[in-house]
């Protein structure tokens, strides 16, 4: 779609300036015959040297024209990916929830037990209502504008915990931590805290009951690391794209986007984020020495 425009928009600048030209060009002629005398043979030699030029400069009209439209309409290319892609998304991943949903309100309605289903349902639909929140947030990342900090990030690990203590409680989760380098990062507070709840949130979701969570903090890196089942190698490395959900997400019915958003948070400040596991033990690190502003007090 925007390739056509594109080039619709250079085609119609370069017949725009070859228009001129061509007026230009005639006007000259007209000047040179009607003050020079020139003759027919002498014309049409100019002629056929206006006609060269104006198609060479035609050709170099159209190719710096083409450039300055696909860097005047970037923008509005990026946001039309990121609608469409949005688009698909929601479709894919709506299906699920509102179908259950609605097969729970018929069920509710044919059995006559309305309870059940209509909490299934309401079950189904506030799931999906999390997932556009999610969607929506990953998408806004896309122009977010940071506010680079200093960040205390073990403050902010402890105020993720106390989040989450709930959960932590219902699994009887035994939490150990270290801190091994320096208490603050320059990041944005906001999304930082954001990388941190999502990693500590995945350690909660597919942790076992009684298990453990490593919270490891070093000068240049912190480490997030869960007890439970090991996930296979050639799902780590998809682990951290939109949507996708290994064997042991899908059946503690994750939405495959909190990694997601760890890893544009880790994009937007130019970190790395990775992804191992095994002897069932499953850790996710983010590493800041990509990042132009070290760990500092």
């Amino acid at each position: 779609m925007f390739k056509e425009v594109k080039v619709r928009l250079a085609a119609m600048f370069t017949v725009i300036v070859a228009g001129f030209q061509i007026l230009f060009s005639f006007v000259f002629l007209l000047h040179q015959t009607m003050y020079y005398g020139l003759s027919t043979e002498r014309m049409l030699e100019f002629s056929i040297v206006l006609i060269i030029e104006i198609l060479i400069i035609s050709l170099l009209t159209f190719v710096v024209g083409y450039f300055f439209v696909c860097e005047t309409i970037r923008p509005a290319e990026d946001m039309f990916e990121r609608l469409d892609q949005f688009t698909i998304d929601a479709s894919h991943e709506l299906k699920t929830p509102l179908g259950i949903a609605n097969s729970s309100l018929d069920l509710a309605l044919k059995t006559r037990k309305y309870r059940e289903y209509i909490l299934e349902a309401k079950m189904y639909i506030k799931r999906a209502g999390n997932l556009v929140e999610k969607m929506l947030e990953l998408a806004r990342m896309d122009t977010f504008q940071m506010a680079l900090t200093y960040v205390p990030v073990c403050d902010t690990i402890e105020r993720v915990l106390q989040l989450y203590s709930q959960e932590i409680k219902k699994k009887n989760l035994q939490i150990v931590k270290s801190v091994l380098g320096e208490s603050k990062l320059k990041a944005d507070m906001v999304l930082l805290e954001r990388a941190i709840s999502n990693l500590i949130e995945n350690a909660i979701k597919f942790n076992v009951q009684d298990g453990r969570i490593e919270i490891e903090l070093g000068k240049r890196y912190l480490k997030v690391s869960n007890t439970g089942q090991t996930v296979r190698q050639e799902e780590l490395e998809n682990l951290f794209d939109r949507f996708y959900q290994s064997d042991i997400s899908r059946s503690a019915k994750g939405y495959g986007i909190g990694l997601a958003i760890v890893k544009k948070i880790c994009d937007l400040h130019g970190w790395r984020v990775k992804a191992e596991s095994g002897n069932g033990l499953t850790s996710f690190t983010i590493t800041f020495e990509t990042h132009p502003w070290p760990i500092s007090r």
